[in-house]
């Protein structure tokens, strides 16, 4: 259950951020709010895998990826793939490892793949300090048109 400050925090963000998704989330076990909202502005960020050459574009909680509609957009240096639509975003306890604060943020309803599966992508965003925004570690596929990303921002 929300406690009255965070509920308190929550509706202001709704109130000052309307526009977009809603980029706040509260995570009941730890009583931790997260605010990612000033990454909207901050962003996109894009990650290019070296093995792959694949970019990857993120907007977090906005569309202003390449991707119309997309928070997440992937390159292939000729072709956009939208992995993962603004429209379906949801937030989640910090998943990739369990003894750092964060939070995952994860998006579904991208570009059909040729196998019929939807892309969708889980970001999980660790707290760290000395990082002003949100700067990417890696990207892995962890199954085909399936994303998990990691980096790290101060907004977590």
């Amino acid at each position: 259950m929300i406690n009255a400050n965070a509920a308190v925090l929550l509706l202001l963000s709704f109130a000052v951020y309307g526009g977009m998704s809603s980029c706040v989330y509260y995570n009941d076990e730890t009583h931790n709010f997260y605010d990612l909202t000033p990454l909207s502005a901050a962003g996109p960020f894009t990650y290019t895998d070296n093995s792959t050459g694949f970019v990857f574009e993120v907007s977090f909680c906005a569309s202003d990826t390449s991707c119309e509609g997309q928070s997440v957009c992937q390159f292939d240096g000729s072709t956009e793939y939208g992995c993962g639509a603004t429209s379906a975003q949801a937030f989640s306890p910090y998943l990739e490892d369990i003894t750092k604060n964060g939070v995952s943020v994860s998006y579904f309803n991208g570009q059909q793949c040729s196998n019929g599966v939807t892309r969708k992508t889980s970001i999980n965003v660790a707290c760290d300090a000395t990082v002003q925004d949100f700067t990417f570690d890696m990207v892995t596929e962890v199954s085909p048109c399936n994303y998990v990303a990691s980096g790290r921002s101060v907004y977590a």
